[in-house]
């Protein structure tokens, strides 16, 4: 979740200036997730444990406060699961989500961001 611009600029693997990005590891040991997004529930069988996408906070601090910006989710679906069968769960999951609203503050120019792989 981040405004909508700055959604643009993350998807583009990019990130402002300033701002730092901490990447985690999505693993699973049971062959499964399950992703509960308000009273909205999705089970997946992955078909095997192991590392099955990456969750990355994007922050930036102002004096000593540290500031959450927008947060990115990328997760490998099974292979069982059509592009169609994805994009109806997603749709599902997140129906009710929109951007966050507009900051009236500024935001240095975007530079590109490579993640750890």
């Amino acid at each position: 979740m981040a405004p909508r611009t700055a959604i643009d600029i993350y998807m583009k693997g990019c990130m402002y200036e300033g701002q730092k990005v901490e990447q985690r590891p999505i693993g699973v040991d049971t062959a499964r997730y399950i992703i509960d997004v308000g009273d909205r529930r999705e089970t997946y069988h992955t078909g095997g444990d192991g590392y099955w996408g990456d969750a990355y906070e994007y922050r930036h601090k102002e004096g000593e406060k540290s500031y959450v910006d927008g947060i990115e989710i990328v997760l490998t679906m099974p292979e069982y699961m059509s592009f169609e069968k994805v994009k109806d769960s997603m749709n599902y999951l997140f129906e009710d989500m929109c951007p966050l609203p507009e900051e009236t503050a500024e935001k240095k120019p975007a530079k590109k961001y490579q993640p750890e792989r």
